[in-house]
C-alpha cells in the first residue's frame, strides 16, 4: 500500500491509468495534483514549487486535452479497485453550488445558484463511503451552469422532457452506480440520496432494471398516493404513503448518531420504526408503470425539549421485514451527511470557491484536482477512527511520522512504527485539536492542518534529519 501522504507516490498510484493524449500531459498533471494535494489550504502558486511550477499548472488546467471528466477517470478507476473488495460501498449523491460572485468579473461565464444574486456552478458528485464512513473515492461528479435568462421562468416545468430537467441528475447518479454493480458482482452497492432524490423516475429505473447486488435508499419528500381507494374517504381519493404506514406495529427501536445542524446539535437519538412494502402510483401526468418499494418511518422518542424530533421517511428496495433489515436501511441512510462533511472540506479547506480563472471550462479541471485532494483528508481522517490500531505506515511515510513524532512528543521516534490512532492524534493536535473529551473526534480541518504541517517537517526530516545525506549538493 502506498502511503497516503507520500507527495509523489500517492499521485502516481492514483493516476497510474491517466491518458491526456501527450505523455508530458500526464506527468505535469501528477506532480500539478502532487503539489495541491499535499498544501489544499494554499492557492495554486503557494501550492506550487516557484514560479514555473506555477505557470505549468495553470498551462495544465487552460490546455484543451485537460477536463475534469479525464482527471476523475484514473482515480475512479482505483476506487473501483477497492469497491470490488468490500462487501459493501455506499454511494452518495448530492448537489452543492460553488460561489464565485466575489470573482464574477473574472469568471465570465459562471451562472446563478439559487435564486439571489450569488452566480457560480452547481456540483453533483458520486462519493464512495464504508458502512463504517471511510471514503472510498468518487465515482463521478457532474458540473453545469445554469442560464440566467431562463431560471424560473418555466410555467410548466413538470410537463417539460424529463431529459431537460436539473432532476434527472439523480437518476444518471443511479445508473452510474449501477454500471459499477455490474463490474463488481461480489460487492453490494446502494445509491444513497437526500429528499431532492425522490423523483418518480429514480425509482422506476431501479424497477426496471434490477440487479442483485445493486440497491437505493433515499429519503422521501413527497407523500404519494398508493394504487388502492382511500375507502374511509368514500373512495374519492387514493390511500396515502405516510398514514399506510404509520398503521403499522413499530418494529422495535434503534440508536443513531444524528449529525449537527443550523438549527440542531450533534446528539444521539432513538428512534422508533415501522416499515411496510407498497405499491406506489405513478404520477397521473406522467403516464408511468407503479413501482413497489418499502418505505421506512423513523421517529425519535423523547426527543430534547428543545430540539425538533428527527423525523424520517425512507424510500429504499432493500427487504424491511425485521427491525434489522429496516435498522440497515436507516443506518445506511444515516451515513448520508459525510458527502456534506466533504463538501465543507472543499469549500473551508481546499478553499475553491477562491480559485481564480477565467472560464468554467478551465475551473472545473482545478476542482477535479482539489475534489480528490478533499477525499484524502476524509480517507485518513475516518481510518483514524474506525481503525485506530492500524500501523501509521501504512498511510504515512517513515520521515512524516517520525518528524511528527518528535516535534510533538519532543522525545525520538520509537523503533517501530506507532499506531495509526496515536499519529491521528497528533496530526490533529499539529492542526489545532485540543484533545479534550468535550472536542470529540478530530475534525477535518485539524486533520488538513496537521497533514500539511507534517509535510512540511517531512521535507526537513529528509534534508537535515538523522537519515539525511551528508555529502555535498
Amino acid at each position: 500500500m502506498v502511503a497516503m501522504t507520500d507527495k509523489g507516490n500517492w499521485a502516481q498510484q492514483e493516476f497510474r491509468t491517466v491518458d491526456l493524449g501527450d505523455k508530458r500531459l500526464d506527468r505535469r498533471l501528477v506532480e500539478v495534483v502532487a503539489n495541491l494535494a499535499a498544501a489544499p489550504r494554499e492557492s495554486i502558486p503557494t501550492a506550487s514549487e516557484g514560479w514555473a511550477e506555477t505557470q505549468a499548472a495553470y498551462r495544465l488546467f487552460r490546455n484543451e486535452k485537460v477536463t475534469a471528466e479525464k482527471i476523475l477517470r484514473p482515480h475512479a478507476e482505483e476506487t473501483m479497485r477497492r469497491i470490488a473488495k468490500l462487501p459493501v460501498a455506499l454511494v452518495l449523491q448530492d448537489t452543492t453550488g460553488l460561489d464565485y460572485s466575489a470573482k464574477k468579473n473574472k469568471l465570465k461565464d459562471a451562472g446563478p445558484i439559487n435564486r439571489e444574486s450569488d452566480v457560480g456552478i452547481l456540483l453533483h458528485p458520486q462519493l464512495v463511503v464504508t458502512p463504517e464512513g471511510i471514503h472510498q473515492g468518487i465515482l463521478d461528479a457532474e458540473m453545469w451552469t445554469r442560464d440566467v435568462e431562463t431560471l424560473g421562468r418555466h410555467r410548466d416545468y413538470a410537463k417539460r422532457d424529463f431529459e431537460e430537467k436539473e432532476t434527472r441528475r439523480w437518476r444518471d447518479g443511479y445508473r452510474i452506480t449501477a454500471r459499477v454493480a455490474e463490474t463488481c458482482p461480489e460487492t453490494q452497492l446502494v445509491s444513497i440520496g437526500d429528499r431532492e432524490s425522490d423523483i418518480y423516475e429514480l425509482l422506476l429505473e431501479a424497477a426496471k432494471n434490477p440487479l442483485e447486488n445493486m440497491h437505493f435508499v433515499i429519503r422521501a419528500r413527497h407523500n404519494r398516493c398508493l394504487d388502492q381507494r382511500d375507502t374511509a374517504a368514500g373512495g374519492a381519493v387514493y390511500v396515502k404513503m405516510y398514514d399506510c404506514v404509520a398503521q403499522r406495529k413499530p418494529l422495535g427501536s434503534v440508536t443513531i448518531h444524528v449529525s449537527r445542524q443550523k438549527n440542531r446539535k450533534a446528539r444521539d437519538a432513538e428512534l422508533e420504526l415501522r416499515a411496510a412494502r407498497l405499491e406506489l402510483k405513478s404520477p397521473h401526468i406522467k403516464n408511468l408503470p407503479n413501482v413497489t418499494a418499502w418505505c421506512v418511518h423513523a421517529k425519535e422518542i423523547d426527543p430534547p425539549s428543545d430540539e425538533e424530533p428527527v423525523e424520517w421517511y425512507l424510500l429504499t428496495d432493500l427487504p424491511c421485514e425485521t427491525l434489522d433489515q429496516a435498522a440497515t436501511a436507516l443506518q445506511y441512510y444515516a451515513m448520508r451527511w459525510q458527502i456534506e462533511v466533504f463538501f465543507r472540506v472543499l469549500k473551508s479547506g481546499c478553499k475553491v470557491e477562491e480559485l481564480q480563472f477565467e472560464s468554467v471550462d478551465r475551473l472545473q479541471p482545478c476542482l477535479a484536482v482539489y475534489m480528490i485532494a478533499a477525499w484524502r483528508i476524509l480517507n485518513l481522517m475516518m481510518l483514524g477512527r474506525q481503525c485506530p490500531d492500524l500501523p501509521c505506515d501504512l498511510l504515512l511515510t517513515e520521515a512524516e511520522w517520525k518528524a511528527a513524532w518528535q516535534i510533538r512528543r519532543r522525545t525520538p521516534p520509537p523503533d517501530d512504527p506507532p499506531s495509526l490512532g496515536e499519529m491521528i492524534t497528533i496530526i490533529s493536535s499539529l492542526g489545532g485539536h485540543l484533545g479534550r473529551k468535550c472536542d470529540g473526534n478530530p475534525g477535518p480541518k485539524s486533520m488538513w492542518i496537521g497533514l500539511h504541517r507534517i509535510m512540511e517537517f517531512a521535507l526537513a526530516w529528509n534534508t537535515f534529519g538523522p537519515g539525511a545525506s551528508t555529502k555535498d549538493p
